[in-house]
């Protein structure tokens, strides 16, 4: 998994036995604090393929998670399931 984009990240980029795809990145306004935005996404990745999830899948869970930490400022933040429902509108 890359990170998509030049400056700021536009998405991830995972690999996959079919090749490389692009997950679209989730527009979000600062203020935004990324510290552990990347252990977030990483975390968020690994449990979903344990889980049995497609490379597609758990990139777009990962992306969750990530614009879920970075909106807690000052904190190394995590993801809930409550907070990843509500970024899905579901």
């Amino acid at each position: 998994v890359a990170p998509a984009g030049e400056e700021r990240a536009r998405g991830l980029a995972p690999a996959a036995p079919s090749g490389t795809m692009h997950v679209p990145g989730i527009p979000l306004e600062p203020p935004l604090d990324v510290t552990g935005a990347g252990d977030a996404v990483l975390a968020h990745i690994a449990m979903a393929l344990a889980a049995g999830a497609a490379p597609a899948e758990a990139a777009e869970l990962g992306n969750l998670a990530g614009a879920v930490v970075v909106r807690k400022l000052g904190t190394t933040g995590t993801a809930t399931v409550e907070e990843l429902m509500t970024l899905l509108h579901v």
